[in-house]
């Protein structure tokens, strides 16, 4: 029996090695995926346990009666609540630091330890995160505390002048690759601390981290607390949900797993209908049932250890390969560099992928023995000639048509076992194609994406983290860098917050509802060249030059908002025309030359179409909003600066850079919407996982057509011996071969243009009930090349085997 097993294995190596390998690329492509995801998400949970604050939710000016109500909530565990100042204005270099009160409490939250010098003690001492290493403790940070207070209802301004010494040095590993800005921590003086104050308040929740999405909506709903103002801890809650759920759980670990047990089942039940055909054979020669068993038992063990061995070494050496090379987590790109690449060995996950080897083979197995044990002695010649009939019965003469009639048999014969692996790697192509279309068109075409943010321009100039009435880029460097060679296209801005004051009933109900009713509704005010949003017809409606009163400024007020309740856009007003006057509270420059509030009345002169201003300067689709003409605003203000400037160029950006220093100076960021896109990195972790489940299903589908293809060609050698009989030459045989992988590849192209075509337009009838004047976007030169993908596997696989099995005969 041994001698025979030996025999057997010896006759069908190749076959079995097929096997082996493509078990083996499953089992190591699966359990790599999982380990390498699953460590990643471990190391990173590591790494913010050591280097981050813990916390579920963020919440940002917060009044006092809304931290009391969240310290009263009862699904609140802990708060912990800071005073911050994010305008705290250097004198030295015109720069914003952020300036909180020293607590104790929130350093050891923040994970912020001393490296040098004392904690603050006395009043106006401060500790410091020196990014770029400025100061040294005795030094003296001289500046200005700008912040707002609420009272009654009612926004104020004040402006402090403060002189900080520093006592002490803070680090942080995480804040130093994080923050843009100095982070102090001072013992202020209480009389500096009105009553009003907004403050910074971290939340954690009672139910820990798993739903602290959910938590966080509920806790703005039960309060009644602008959601915009609570931000849950989105990194900390995608790691612990990954982590605190059974990894088995996924499901897209159970995608994996299922694809591999289905492309490694089919191979295995067209390898069956050989082992059929064979163990058939040994019973008419004298075999009993218990050899043929221990055949089939043997060689399916012989084939599960190998795969197994090997599945396991390939898995991690794949596993440590994409921890080292590919981000899984919403960790930033310079983060993931200094994260540790441990390997977590999950035990489980060996045991899962398991599947892909046991199931396949134990089901092959009961269909091997109940095909056998059905009908050992059927007559296998009468079978052959039949088969040989139905093909001379197309016609005697005609060879072309014989072997047409073949191709056809065999093509429906085999497809459902050819076909499936295709649908596999069809599945995430098309998820790629409708993924990247759905990008671009929101970045380049409809205007939602990172483009929007540069006004629809290639790059983008700013000193928002300057103080802008000293620091904005002025007209007249704004008319210098118009005078550079190749810079075109420049729009200029400043987006700032204003506060309309409410009547009480030309707000409409809907946008009442969804901002919460009060004295003062916070608006954005757009100052910028008007001139540009008249060609974009984004400006329509405008008063008649004889209405216009000369004593009030000038205000285009946005007609509609995004309410997030009917996820439509609505009217912000009820009963407000042109012409009319109304009330805005603006910061402004008084006649000493600091800044405050004041109350301005401004006259209503047009409208702006919310949809096609949000799509061509910024999506602030979710608050109410007015353009001030830029004269009116210089003379609120007291000064004409923009802090943003946007322009198009061919030139690289290094040479943009020089040129731009060369005549505006140093003091300012430098950025292109190329960068931005790329730091789009929610979208990376989706394409990543995209791709490696296209190359998963790829290199599975490539492995699986290839070695179905060649049990298929073996099993195929009696007709083609007929072929050749009827006088068909190797090259026309092998023709029909690579014809039918051709049918097949455009039956699998064609399934995946249509899959991808039907995501898309899904997604654009969508979103044409949200956005009336959504325009359709389709990459089609991307549509069609990626479609492609699996027509090109199918001809591939068929020509390397045809032409590998036409040397064998």
């Amino acid at each position: 029996m041994k001698k025979l097993l030996r025999s057997y294995i010896k006759q069908n190596i190749k076959i079995i090695l097929l096997l082996i390998l493509t078990m083996t690329i499953a089992t190591g492509g699966c359990f790599a995926i999982m380990l390498s995801e699953k460590s990643e998400y471990t190391n990173h949970y590591n790494f913010i346990k050591e280097h981050s604050p813990i916390y579920g939710c963020l919440g940002k000016n917060i009044t006092n009666d809304e931290l009391l109500n969240i310290k009263n909530s009862e699904n609140v565990k802990d708060v912990f609540s800071t005073i911050s100042f994010e305008n705290f204005v250097s004198t030295s270099d015109g720069k914003f630091i952020t300036l909180e009160k020293y607590d104790k409490n929130i350093l050891d939250l923040m994970k912020l330890k001393i490296t040098e010098g004392i904690h603050p003690k006395a009043v106006n001492e401060a500790i410091i995160l020196d990014l770029n290493n400025k100061y040294r403790v005795g030094d003296i940070i001289s500046g200005q505390i700008q912040f707002e207070t609420k009272k009654g209802g009612i926004t104020a301004f004040k402006a402090v002048a403060l002189n900080l010494k520093v006592v002490g040095k803070l680090d942080n590993h995480l804040l130093r690759y994080t923050s843009n800005r100095d982070l102090v921590y001072a013992n202020l003086d209480n009389k500096l601390l009105p009553e009003g104050l907004l403050h910074n308040v971290f939340i954690n929740y009672k139910g820990g981290y798993e739903n602290i999405e959910l938590e966080t909506n509920k806790l703005a709903s039960t309060l009644n607390i602008d959601l915009s103002k609570l931000n849950y801890n989105r990194d900390l809650a995608q790691t612990v949900n990954f982590l605190s759920k059974v990894s088995l759980d996924n499901p897209r670990f159970k995608n994996l797993v299922f694809s591999g047990i289905l492309f490694s089942l089919i191979t295995m039940i067209i390898y069956s209908k050989k082992r059929i055909i064979d163990m058939r054979l040994l019973r008419v020669v004298g075999a009993s049932k218990l050899q043929t068993m221990f055949l089939l038992i043997s060689e399916g063990i012989l084939i599960g250890v190998f795969s197994v061995i090997f599945g396991a070494i390939l898995g991690l050496l794949l596993a440590k390969f994409m921890i080292n090379n590919f981000n899984y987590t919403l960790a930033s790109p310079e983060i993931y560099k200094i994260m540790s690449k441990t390997i977590h060995y999950d035990i489980s996950l060996t045991i899962y992928t398991l599947r892909i080897i046991v199931i396949p083979i134990v089901v092959s197995f009961l269909y091997q023995i109940y095909q056998v044990n059905k009908g050992f002695a059927k007559n296998e010649k009468g079978i052959l000639n039949n088969y040989i009939d139905k093909i001379l019965n197309t016609s005697l003469i005609n060879k072309r048509k014989i072997i047409n009639k073949i191709s056809s048999i065999n093509l429906k014969k085999y497809i459902l076992y050819l076909i499936v692996p295709v649908i596999l790697l069809a599945l995430p192509i098309s998820n790629y194609i409708s993924v990247e279309n759905a990008y671009e068109s929101r970045d380049k075409v409809n205007g939602f994406g990172s483009d929007s943010d540069f006004v629809n321009r290639d790059y983008k100039i700013d000193r928002s983290g300057y103080y802008i009435p000293n620091y904005g880029f002025s007209n007249e460097e704004i008319e210098k860098i118009k005078k550079i060679e190749d810079i075109k296209d420049i729009v200029y801005f400043n987006m700032s917050n204003v506060f309309y004051i409410s009547n009480g009933n030309e707000l409409s109900e809907a946008y009442s509802k969804d901002t919460s009713p009060n004295i003062e509704y916070e608006f954005s005010l757009i100052n910028t060249d008007i001139n540009k949003l008249k060609e974009k017809e984004i400006i329509y409606g405008e008063l008649d030059k004889k209405d216009i009163l000369n004593n009030y400024p000038r205000v285009y007020i946005k007609n509609k908002f995004y309410n997030r309740l009917t996820n439509n856009f609505e009217e912000i007003y009820k009963a407000l025309n042109i012409g009319d006057l109304v009330n805005i509270r603006m910061l402004v420059k008084n006649t000493s030359g600091d800044m405050e509030y004041r109350n301005i009345k401004v006259q209503v002169v047009g409208y702006l179409d919310s949809i096609k201003l949000s799509k061509y300067m910024r999506n602030r689709d979710l608050i109410g909003g007015m353009l001030i003409h830029p004269d009116d605003y210089k003379k609120i203000s007291g000064y004409e600066r923009y802090e943003q400037v946007f322009f198009n160029s061919l030139k690289s950006e290094k040479v943009l850079e020089k040129e731009l220093k060369g005549v505006i100076g140093e003091s300012f960021s430098f950025n292109s919407s190329e960068k931005e896109r790329s730091k789009g990195h929610n979208k990376e972790i989706l394409l990543l996982e995209i791709g490696i489940n296209i190359m998963y299903a790829g290199l599975m589908s490539v492995f699986t057509i290839f070695s179905s293809l060649k049990i298929i060609l073996l099993m195929r050698k009696n007709e083609n011996s007929i072929l050749m009989y009827i006088g068909a030459s190797r090259k026309s045989i092998r023709n029909m071969h690579i014809i039918e992988g051709i049918k097949y590849g455009i039956i699998s192209s064609a399934l995946t243009f249509l899959i991808s075509l039907y995501d898309i337009l899904e997604e654009y009838f969508y979103l044409k009930n949200v956005y009336p004047d959504r325009v359709l976007f389709i990459n089609y030169f991307r549509l069609f090349s990626v479609s492609l993908i699996p027509f090109i596997v199918f001809f591939l696989c068929y020509y390397i085997a045809t032409k590998e099995f036409n040397k064998q005969n």
